[in-house]
């Protein structure tokens, strides 16, 4: 079976989701109950004040005419891509138990097959759970606010966790080529993170998550020195900053954009490869993960 099969793809996403139900009801809830939780905080809060004015729902409706919810919207657009961070570091949860990589890996298809199923439950699946949990956190902010302070007007939930990001794409975009690049720049290393605990998913089994942010910080920091050791030894090559910045000076910073852009996707598309390569070559006992 060296071919990839749809439909041997679809008996393994029916395979998992049977025997992982149960798990994959757990993430759902989790990540639904964070995008729920600034709503409900909010209306317990103003309940908890009406009951301590006495139980004055008009005056509080006074003093809080305005439906004002982006503190929230901002609250839950940090919170997410937590959540989606750490789905990436469960993708092959399913090898954590000697158990589970014997069932995974005698199933009847292919690495590929099943490798592409698990990016595409946890990247599909992720972003679609975040989806429905906001849409279910503004149906509660319509129905709480509704319930308890009589509001028949709302701003949308949705539409505010999303500004953000369209806001900012707008804003790169105002600046032309250069602009653009900037931003297709910062996606690229959101996506770089994202993939850096896919990949440790895949190299460390257990604990996966807090072995990546280990590997991440010792990496950096290995990496911060070095730079400093070539920044230091280029000034000094050129007399020092400000004779740098002139040397640079001619140098497009669309080309600059570009050329980083096009290293960052040759980074990203190596972290997934590498993600790939070390997928195959898992076994059912091995010392880095027994």
């Amino acid at each position: 079976m060296n071919t990839f099969n749809f439909q041997r793809f679809l008996n393994v996403a029916r395979w998992d989701i049977a025997i992982n139900r149960t798990f994959y009801t757990r993430m759902f809830v989790l990540v639904a109950a964070i995008s729920l939780l600034p709503v409900l905080a909010k209306y317990l809060l103003a309940l908890w004040t009406i009951i301590a004015m006495h139980g004055s729902r008009d005056a509080y409706i006074a003093m809080n005419a305005v439906d004002d919810i982006s503190t929230l919207a901002s609250m839950t657009n940090l919170l997410l891509p937590l959540m989606l961070t750490v789905m990436m570091g469960y993708m092959f949860h399913n090898l954590v138990t000697r158990q589970g990589r014997i069932n995974e890996l005698t199933l009847p298809s292919t690495n590929m097959e099943r490798f592409l199923w698990h990016v595409c439950l946890i990247v599909g699946g992720g972003l679609l759970t975040g989806l429905i949990s906001i849409l279910m956190a503004d149906l509660l902010h319509v129905l709480l606010g509704w319930a308890i302070l009589r509001q028949t007007s709302f701003q949308s939930y949705t539409l505010l966790v999303f500004q953000s990001y369209t806001e900012a794409w707008t804003f790169f975009k105002s600046f032309t080529s250069l602009g653009l690049l900037t931003a297709l720049i910062v996606i690229v290393s959101s996506l770089i993170n994202y993939s850096l605990f896919a990949l440790g998913s895949a190299w460390r089994y257990r604990y996966s998550i807090a072995y990546t942010l280990l590997y991440m910080f010792a990496a950096s920091l290995i990496f911060s020195v070095v730079m400093g050791f070539v920044v230091s030894a280029v000034v000094n090559r050129f007399d020092g900053f400000f004779e740098l910045i002139e040397s640079l000076a001619p140098i497009s910073g669309t080309a600059v954009a570009s050329v980083f852009l096009a290293l960052e996707l040759v980074v990203l598309a190596f972290i997934w490869w590498l993600t790939y390569r070390l997928y195959c070559r898992a076994q059912i006992t091995t010392r880095r993960n027994p």
